[in-house]
């Protein structure tokens, strides 16, 4: 601990210098995120440390059984994924490159030579076959299965392997792009997968390695020579538990970290208007929405979650959540606008005061106390729920918020279905293509044991994802959306943007304008 102390002492002062330098304004151009700093002038700084407050502590270091986003921020710096499937380009990390066959049920994996794990054992295709074989039978099939039948994953030789998969999955090889593998040697051990020491070890693959991971307050990684792709910019790079976003300001003020993420647009102007900061805005792709519990007794009617969906104004919970377009864009849509076949002219649900209190009068609405849970970790969502307290509240519909720090609400929305909640307001991330939203809303998945999912959706979902035609597919996936929708499932808000504040020596932010965020830490770094 005393070890760890020292070191964040050190980068404070690293971070204070850098802060009361008198340079030009840096701030990055909030309309499309992009730096204005001129690389050709300055010189990088070897080493340094980064350090990044996260909302909550992680739970483990295992890279397939992940569940916020904080644990998704130290995941990126640990593990590296096979491949990167964007709109316009495939980046490569462990995998060299891939095939698909021309029917599309085969695909071969190439890994890169001299990659090793971060305690010096090689990594090789056995442990991509032992991955699949151990996720199989632990029922963890996202990655490893295609509508409950096994892909089937052989070797081909010491970096190759040869994947078979049941059926068509268009969505398929954009799932395989962002596997995270895990070393055989160290998880072959006859311990149950999910309770194993090793999954506080975080022997990975990424640029960083584990050091030190002080429960409830830090985790320190700390440089991986090995690193197949050469050598990470930083010594060190700290994630703190800091939950509160006011605190985190505080850390940030004082140099004890080298960014925050904000959600304020006073904060924003602020701090874009100071020349010793760097501000950068973009999307990522998450989705903020109401929903309702699909085991609360009270929501089985669909008139009344129709109801409630008349009586939200989302442009004013916009306004309360954020209101400020550098900060999140409204949008009514359950994909996200960096989303393949996103449409920015969907208007999502109608807004009616007059329908919805003619159905909560008709429906006795105002005689219920409905709860409303949301997770207080995440940007907007406490916000959001209490702005809906407030509008239903006009109606006559009383709302008990109760926020819910990660773990907690983790607990409550996706591994009990015990209906002792109504109501709740979340956010869910959607990849590039369109199908990433299948583990939110596909009948009989691991997440949607407290959602309305249909049998509509679900063939739907199935349709779009054995369709391989790309326009084709796209309008199955709108024809989705109109779905989900109706089923009354959920009501989305907003799509928020990765808004950082970061000291004026730090660079490469907004390199890869994608979540997770830092998906390539060789491209973060200071200057002199």
């Amino acid at each position: 601990m005393k070890k760890l102390l020292a070191c964040v002492l050190a980068a404070s002062m690293l971070l204070l210098a850098a802060c009361s330098e008198t340079t030009p304004n840096n701030s990055s151009n909030p309309s499309d995120g992009s730096s204005s700093q001129n690389s050709a002038t300055e010189e990088k700084m070897e080493g340094g440390t980064f350090i990044f407050p996260i909302p909550a502590d992680i739970n483990n270091l295992n890279p397939v059984i992940t569940e916020s986003k904080s644990v998704e921020m130290v995941m990126r710096a640990l593990y590296d994924p096979l491949f990167i499937i964007d709109t316009d380009e495939t980046r490569y990390y462990m995998a060299e490159s891939y095939t698909v066959s021309d029917d599309g049920l085969t695909i071969t994996v190439k890994l890169k030579d001299n990659m090793f794990w971060h305690d010096g054992v090689p990594i090789t295709a056995d442990d991509l076959v032992f991955d699949f074989e151990c996720l199989w039978s632990e029922k963890l099939t996202s990655s490893t299965g295609i509508n409950g039948q096994q892909i089937l994953c052989e070797k081909v030789d010491d970096l190759t392997v040869k994947l078979t998969l049941p059926e068509v999955s268009a969505s398929y090889l954009s799932t395989l792009g962002n596997f995270k593998m895990f070393p055989k040697h160290r998880y072959d051990n006859g311990e149950p997968f999910r309770t194993t020491l090793e999954n506080e070890k975080g022997v990975g693959s990424g640029p960083y390695k584990l050091v030190n991971w002080t429960k409830g307050s830090s985790v320190e990684l700390e440089r991986f020579d090995e690193y197949y792709r050469g050598t990470p910019n930083f010594d060190k790079v700290i994630f703190q538990v800091i939950p509160e976003a006011s605190t985190q300001e505080v850390a940030f003020q004082n140099g004890e970290v080298s960014l925050f993420e904000i959600s304020d647009s006073l904060k924003y102007e602020k701090y874009s208007a100071d020349e010793n900061c760097n501000v950068y805005s973009f999307p990522d792709n998450r989705v903020s929405y109401f929903t309702f519990n699909a085991n609360s007794d009270k929501m089985q009617d669909v008139l009344l979650r129709q109801a409630f969906t008349y009586a939200l104004d989302r442009t004013a919970l916009y306004d309360a959540a954020a209101g400020d377009e550098n900060l999140a864009k409204e949008n009514p849509s359950i994909y996200g606008p960096q989303t393949e076949g996103f449409d920015p002219n969907f208007t999502g649900y109608e807004y009616n005061p007059e329908k919805a209190k003619e159905l909560f009068a008709q429906l006795g609405a105002d005689q219920q106390t409905y709860r409303l849970i949301c997770d207080r970790s995440h940007l907007y969502l406490e916000d959001i729920a209490i702005a809906i307290q407030s509008q239903l509240a006009q109606y006559g519909i009383k709302v008990e918020v109760t926020p819910l720090d990660s773990q907690g609400f983790n607990n409550t929305f996706f591994y009990t279905t015990e209906g002792d909640w109504d109501l709740a307001v979340n956010v869910y991330p959607v990849k590039n293509d369109p199908n990433s939203i299948a583990f939110m809303y596909k009948k009989g998945g691991f997440l949607t044991k407290n959602l309305f999912a249909s049998d509509e959706a679900l063939a739907l979902f199935n349709e779009g994802d054995t369709t391989l035609d790309p326009e084709k597919r796209l309008e199955v996936y709108a024809r989705l959306q109109d779905q989900i929708l109706a089923d009354y499932c959920v009501y989305p808000v907003l799509t928020s943007n990765a808004c950082y504040v970061t000291q004026s020596n730090l660079r490469g932010i907004d390199a890869i304008k994608k979540i997770p965020a830092f998906e390539d830490y060789l491209k973060i770094y200071m200057v002199k």
